[in-house]
C-alpha cells in the first residue's frame, strides 16, 4: 500500500508492505551407506518452517527556499521466524535406534533506519550538504535440539541467543567549483557503531548438564570512527579528466565482556585517476587507490549453528584488509549498442581476511598476512 500527499511545501510518501506468514514443509527419506554401498541407517525426516515480515517506509521532502532543501526517510521492518525438524533413524535391520527433534523459536526481531539530508546552496559555485543516518537492529532466538536413543539415553542442547546492533553516522560535504575545470569536494564524517551479542549453550544428558558456551560468546563491540577527505575532479581538456583525492580515517575499537581490549587505527587513503576520451569510440581509464575494508562486528563474537553443524569463534584481534588497487581499462564502442572493455588490474592486499584456526578449538575469521 502506497500513498503520496502534500502538506504545504512538504511532499510526503508512505509505503506499507506486508509479507504474510509463510509456512513451508520439506519431507524426505535419509539413507546412509558405506563407500561399498552397504546400508548403515535410514529413516524419514521433515523440516517445517514459518516466517512473517512487515515493511513500513516513509519519505518526505521540503524546499523552504531556493537555496535550501531537506529530505527525510524512515523504514521499519518487524519480523519473526521459526523452524521445526524431526527425524527417525533405523539401522540396517530396520530397528529404530534414535529420534531427533529440534525447535527454533525466533524473537520478535526488528530493524529500523532513519536518515535525512540538508543541502544549502551558498552561491552558483558552491554548496554544502549535511547527511545523517541512524539504524538499529535486534535479533534473537530460543532453540532446542533433542536426540533420544531407544537404549534410554538422551542428549538435549539448549541455545539462547540475542544480538543488538546499531550505526549512527553524520557526514558533511562542501562542494566548490572555482573555475578552470575544477570541481572540489571536501568534508568529514563521524560514526559510532556497536554490537551487543549474547549466546548461551547448555547440553543435558542423563548424568549431568554442562555449559557448552564457546569463548567470546557474550561481548560488546564499539567503534568510534572519524575521517576527513578532499577530492578534486579536474577537466584538464575536453578529452582528459583527472581525479585526485585523499582520505584520512581514524578509529577506536573497544571490546568488553568475554574479551576485553581497546585498539586504535589510522589509515591514509590516497586516490589518483585519469580518463582519456581518445575519440568517440575509444576511452582509456587508469586508477590507483588505497582501500580499507570495513569490519563486520559479528565476526568479533562467536556463533554456532547446530542446524548447519558449524562453529565460528569470535576473533577480538581481527584487522581490516588494506588494499592498493591499480587498474587500467580500455573501452571500445561499436555499432549502436556494442561495447568491449579490456581491464588490467593488480591488487596488493595486506592482512588478508579468511577463516583461521583459533586457540586450537575451532575456526573463525582472522588475518592470513599479505
Amino acid at each position: 500500500v502506497t500513498s503520496g500527499f502534500k502538506v504545504g511545501d512538504i511532499n510526503l510518501n508512505l509505503a506499507l508492505q506486508a509479507q504474510p506468514s509463510r509456512r513451508g514443509r520439506i519431507e524426505y527419506d535419509k539413507t546412509v551407506r558405506t563407500a561399498a554401498g552397504t546400508l548403515v541407517s535410514q529413516g524419514p525426516e521433515f523440516l517445517q518452517g514459518n516466517y512473517w515480515e512487515y515493511r513500513l517506509n516513509g519519505r518526505a521532502s521540503w524546499k523552504p527556499s531556493e537555496t535550501d532543501s531537506f529530505n527525510f526517510n524512515l523504514s521499519a521492518t518487524p519480523s519473526r521466524d521459526g523452524r521445526h525438524t524431526f527425524s527417525e533413524t533405523y539401522n540396517a535391520s530396520g530397528l529404530l535406534t534414535q529420534i531427533d527433534d529440534s525447535k527454533v523459536a525466533g524473537d520478535k526481531s526488528w530493524s529500523i533506519e532513519a536518515g535525512g539530508d540538508w543541502e544549502h546552496r551558498l552561491s552558483d559555485q558552491s554548496s554544502f550538504k549535511l547527511i545523517a543516518l541512524a539504524s538499529d537492529k535486534h535479533t534473537g532466538s530460543a532453540e532446542r535440539y533433542s536426540t533420544r536413543f531407544t537404549s534410554g539415553a538422551f542428549r538435549n542442547t539448549f541455545i539462547d541467543r540475542a544480538a543488538d546492533s546499531g550505526e549512527y553516522v553524520a557526514r558533511g560535504v562542501l562542494s566548490w567549483r572555482p573555475g578552470g575545470g575544477h570541481a572540489i569536494d571536501w568534508g568529514g564524517e563521524a560514526a559510532f557503531n556497536f554490537l551487543d551479542s549474547e549466546l548461551n549453550i547448555a547440553v543435558q544428558t542423563p548424568l549431568t548438564t554442562i555449559d557448552a558456551t564457546p569463548p567470546v560468546a557474550n561481548t560488546r563491540v564499539e567503534e568510534q570512527r572519524a575521517e576527513a577527505f578532499i577530492t578534486d575532479f579536474w577537466q584538464l581538456t575536453p578529452d582528459l579528466k583527472l581525479e585526485a583525492g585523499v582520505t584520512v580515517e581514524t578509529s577506536r575499537i573497544t571490546q568488553s565482556g568475554d574479551a576485553t581490549q581497546e585498539r586504535d587505527f589510522t589509515y591514509f587513503k590516497p586516490r589518483l585517476g585519469a580518463t582519456w576520451s581518445i575519440d568517440a569510440s575509444n576511452q582509456l581509464r587508469v586508477m590507483i587507490e588505497k582501500d580499507v575494508a570495513q569490519l563486520d562486528f559479528t565476526e568479533f563474537a562467536s556463533a554456532v549453528s547446530l542446524f548447519d553443524g558449524t562453529v565460528d569463534l569470535g576473533n577480538p584481534d581481527l584487522e581490516p584488509e588494506r588494499t592498493w588497487r591499480t587498474t587500467a581499462e580500455w573501452e571500445h564502442r561499436f555499432g549502436p549498442k556494442g561495447v568491449v572493455v579490456v581491464s588490467l588490474f593488480n591488487d596488493e592486499v595486506e592482512a588478508v581476511q579468511d577463516q583461521i584456526p583459533i586457540a586450537g578449538i575451532a575456526d573463525g575469521p582472522g588475518n592470513l598476512g599479505d
